[in-house]
């Protein structure tokens, strides 16, 4: 995956390959194909998670922007020119592409913030109207962050931020880029017809079942939903809110997903409250 994500962007890019502490024979692997497409190599000793990875290659690139994106991709070289080229924009955060699944249906993905209101909507049902404000779920033109496997930004920007947020081992680092984004007035784009090819989830579907990777997904939208309320009270009722709409919905429709999604919400209830009176 990893060679055809770097021989789908040419050579007209500064590539640059994070091997993020894998063992022998990739490693050895990894090193070819960087020689074969005259690509960066840098390696971590040990696995940094997600966005520990990314951010050991942005301290390696030299370009005025930089792509964060996922080995699982594949790029025309074209297209990630144009996004480089809105990304130089006044005004703009971060672009995202168009995301195409292997069968080449589209799979951009998004939603709006968990806030309080929402958060407590959901207990009581609210949130089940999709085209609600109080729904986390909308259609992508009404969205307030968006899923990055390939996100598009300013090198000096996502230096200026701290690169992408590494609260966590994986899972929801681009949830919490886009709120830092948006918190800073600037905008986040997702050009019409600009695609990427995306195989979601390739790589830890190798290690987890899809209802773990559902499980760990909830747990860390839910922490980073917390870490972006004020009090210790507004934490803990934003917390037990979504955790009881989520039992709720796992009484109404029991299925192995939504017990996942339950011990992934419930797994918040106390670290929220440690973190918050440490905060």
């Amino acid at each position: 995956m990893t060679r055809q994500c770097v021989a789908s962007l040419g050579t007209g890019f500064e590539i640059v390959v994070v091997d993020n502490g894998s063992d022998e024979p990739y490693s050895r692997e990894l090193q070819a194909v960087c020689a074969e497409y005259r690509a960066k190599y840098v390696r971590s000793d040990e696995n940094l998670g997600f966005s520990g990875g990314m951010n050991l290659g942005l301290l390696a690139s030299t370009r005025s922007v930089v792509v964060f994106s996922n080995n699982d991709v594949t790029a025309d070289p074209d297209t990630v020119a144009k996004l480089a080229s809105l990304a130089l924009r006044s005004g703009i955060g971060a672009v995202f592409p168009e995301i195409l699944d292997r069968n080449g249906e589209v799979a951009t993905a998004g939603g709006r913030f968990l806030t309080l209101s929402r958060s407590i909507s959901h207990a009581v049902g609210l949130s089940a109207v999709k085209a609600s404000r109080t729904s986390v779920t909308c259609n992508l033109d009404e969205a307030e962050w968006y899923a990055g496997p390939f996100v598009v930004m300013r090198r000096l920007l996502a230096l200026s931020i701290g690169g992408v947020p590494s609260q966590s081992f994986m899972y929801a680092e681009d949830y919490r880029l886009c709120w830092q984004l948006k918190k800073l007035g600037l905008e986040l784009v997702v050009p019409e017809g600009l695609q990427i090819v995306h195989v979601d989830d390739a790589t830890s579907s190798k290690v987890w079942s899809t209802d773990r990777i559902a499980e760990m997904q909830t747990t860390e939208l839910l922490r980073a939903s917390v870490d972006f309320q004020r009090g210790l009270v507004r934490k803990r009722l934003l917390t037990v809110s979504y955790v009881f709409g989520t039992w709720i919905r796992h009484k109404a429709r029991r299925s192995s997903r939504t017990e996942a999604v339950l011990t992934g919400a419930m797994k918040v209830l106390r670290p929220a409250s440690a973190q918050s009176k440490r905060t």
